[in-house]
């Protein structure tokens, strides 16, 4: 049985064309955290590094992070904030 996923199987031009997609994505999502993190810092008053920690710890922790969409990581990412705020 042969995956889909089996990139040896697929020219070098496809290779690089699903690596240069991909690595498009990952730059345009850090764009969008990185707002989102200015966005939250400046709201909270919180230090953009705490906003950015939070986030980042919340984008990597949970791999299926991406498959569920960005919207529910951000929403968990804001639930935590909330939380610690709260508790401080």
């Amino acid at each position: 049985m042969v995956s889909i996923l089996d990139f040896t199987r697929f020219p070098l031009a496809v290779n690089f064309a699903v690596f240069a997609l991909a690595a498009g994505i990952v730059w345009l999502a850090g764009t969008r955290i990185a707002r989102y993190a200015d966005r939250i810092s400046r709201q909270t008053g919180l230090g953009g590094v705490v906003v950015g920690l939070l986030l980042l710890g919340g984008v990597t922790a949970d791999g299926r992070g991406f498959t569920r969409g960005a919207d529910r990581v951000f929403r968990r990412c804001i639930h935590a904030v909330s939380h610690r705020i709260a508790d401080a």
